[in-house]
């Protein structure tokens, strides 16, 4: 799609000054001629005339109706991977005919949470006033991304007046988090297939059988929970305490604590941990699978299958930042409504302290099966060893991960 430039950007006060300074040379040299006269003065008025001219003249260039448009060259779709780079290549036409010797170009990209990029580089217009600008944007971070107004600009060849034009050309996009492939894993296979296998379902099965109990509504229920024979029953809004879920349930839950993690791309680790999983769950169509969060706002997805509630997690995991200072424990019992026994509970969290220990007993009594996703920061040098070995003495299930790489062997068994 062909762009149309805004109407030429306003003056800045340095360039209206640079005008004045040009009007006020042209009239000296006139008032030179006037008053002094002769073949210099004559002379000096001529080549000040004709500067000046070609100075002012850029303002006709065309470059305030400059059109255009944008292509991302290795990119389909506005999905992009995690890491990925994005080659852009852009496409302007400048109206006219007064010479440009060269354009200056700015692209400036904006991520949603206000951090923003700007791209720079030359171009010369062929002889028929076309141009082509190609960059790369290299390892892009997760996020909502857009592209704002493109500014053209030239100067005469003295670099004395500066001619803009803006282009509009919208363009937006989304980087996933770093999403890698899960083979298999061998616990999910032993929960699914092995001894724990019927202490789920048992679990499950004892929650779904209770579909007739009802408890009082609470703000944010879901309207699918209401219970609306109890209600109409009782004239006051009950919700149902269990809903009928036939399938394994598996609720994600990511630790969002800023001060647990030592820097950003230790968190982006924990993300991508938590989206490589939601994907292995997605390529098993067994499993239902939800999602929680804990920082200044919670947020949580009910266990559930499709690839539209995929997408949803997926867009939430795309922007989600870490924020606030809790325990994670307190905030479970917080949110203790949206979990259901029988369900496992993945937490991924750096924290290897007394809060952790807690947190996985109270899954434990609250008839729920846990397992402790330990995301190390890789500069971290002491061993986990011990924590690992405590919380297996107290039946424990959990595994240490450094890089986003190592997942698929550690969840293939090794420990």
């Amino acid at each position: 799609m062909v762009n149309y430039s805004s109407k030429y950007a306003a003056i800045s006060p340095n360039q209206k000054f640079r005008y004045w300074i040009i009007y006020t040379i042209i009239f000296s040299s006139l008032l030179f001629v006037i008053f002094q006269g002769g073949k210099l003065a004559y002379m000096i008025f001529i080549i000040v005339v004709i500067l000046g001219a070609y100075i002012l003249s850029g303002k006709w260039s065309g470059i305030e109706y400059v059109k255009g448009n944008r292509q991302l060259m290795n990119q389909k779709g506005v999905n992009i991977p995690g890491g990925s780079s994005i080659h852009v290549q852009l496409n302007f036409d400048f109206p006219g005919f007064w010479p440009i010797p060269y354009v200056i170009i700015r692209d400036q990209l904006v991520r949603k949470n206000g951090e923003s990029s700007v791209f720079e580089s030359t171009i010369i217009p062929d002889w028929k006033r076309k141009g082509e600008l190609q960059y790369v944007i290299p390892s892009l971070k997760r996020g909502f991304y857009h592209f704002s107004n493109t500014t053209c600009s030239t100067e005469d060849i003295f670099g004395i007046i500066e001619h803009q034009g803006q282009i509009k050309m919208s363009h937006s996009f989304k980087v996933l988090p770093k999403i890698i492939d899960l083979p298999r894993w061998q616990f999910i296979d032993d929960v699914m297939k092995g001894t724990q296998n019927s202490s789920m379902i048992t679990l499950s099965t004892r929650g779904t059988s209770q579909i007739n109990g009802v408890r009082d509504y609470v703000y944010g229920d879901r309207i699918s929970r209401i219970h609306w024979n109890a209600t109409a029953r009782t004239g006051a809004l009950k919700s149902k305490d269990f809903e009928r879920e036939s399938l394994p349930r598996i609720m994600i839950i990511l630790d969002c604590d800023q001060g647990v993690y030592e820097d950003s791309k230790h968190f982006e680790t924990a993300v991508s941990v938590a989206a490589s999983i939601l994907k292995y769950g997605v390529k098993h169509q067994r499993i239902a699978q939800g999602y929680i969060s804990y920082g200044s706002n919670s947020t949580y997805f009910e266990p559930a299958q499709g690839e539209a509630h995929y997408q949803n997690i997926l867009n939430y995991l795309i922007e989600v930042e870490p924020e606030g200072h809790y325990s994670l424990l307190e905030m479970m019992k917080k949110h203790k409504r949206f979990f259901s026994e029988g369900t496992l509970c993945l937490v991924i969290s750096p924290r290897k302290n007394n809060d952790i220990i807690q947190t996985l007993n109270w899954i434990k009594h609250s008839d729920m099966i846990s397992c402790h996703i330990c995301v190390t920061d890789p500069f971290y040098s002491e061993s986990s060893f011990p924590w690992f070995k405590t919380i297996q003495s107290k039946g424990y299930y959990g595994l240490e991960i450094k890089h986003l790489e190592d997942l698929p062997s550690k969840l293939g068994g090794e420990t």
